[in-house]
């Protein structure tokens, strides 16, 4: 558990189920304490105990539920995600929903669904950068004998290089 800036905690533990670490964040910095994503830390539940106790879990994902049971069962905490990942939860989890741009229990504001839109072109654009650096380094090398496979998709597709 580390704090990274004042009321703002880190941690990171290992997943089981997906064979990797997660990070999980404890925000004491607003009017209420809020989890993001939480698996209970090394240190145990009881050390929310010993600061000020969670009221809510902020999912940043449907699949982020991970120890939010256990911890609203300690701490009575509200569970958010997205409406549009309630349908994961089909056995018994209360879960509530929210939509980009709402400002959720102790002002944390949800992402907005622009800056999401915006989040996801920059992704497809780095895809396509990459796209453009393995043409390039394929035109730079078409000289040396490329792959034949290669060659005939990019003829195929009527790519202009």
């Amino acid at each position: 558990m580390h704090e990274i800036l004042p009321g703002i905690f880190h941690w990171i533990t290992f997943h089981e189920g997906i064979e990797q670490d997660v990070h999980s964040y404890y925000i004491a910095a607003t009017n209420l304490a809020v989890l993001i994503g939480p698996r209970v830390p090394e240190e145990g539940i009881k050390w929310f105990e010993k600061h000020k106790p969670p009221k809510h879990i902020y999912l940043t994902n449907r699949h982020h539920y991970r120890h939010s049971g256990q911890l609203t069962e300690s701490f009575g905490t509200e569970v958010w995600c997205h409406k549009d990942g309630l349908h994961e939860f089909t056995r018994g989890e209360e879960v509530k929903p929210f939509n980009h741009g709402d400002e959720l229990p102790g002002g944390i504001l949800a992402l907005n669904e622009k800056l999401a839109e915006l989040t996801n072109l920059k992704r497809e654009l780095e895809k396509l950068q990459n796209q453009w650096k393995v043409l390039k380094t394929i035109k730079e090398h078409k000289d040396e004998g490329i792959c034949p496979q290669i060659e005939s998709v990019i003829v195929r597709q009527k790519m202009i290089l």
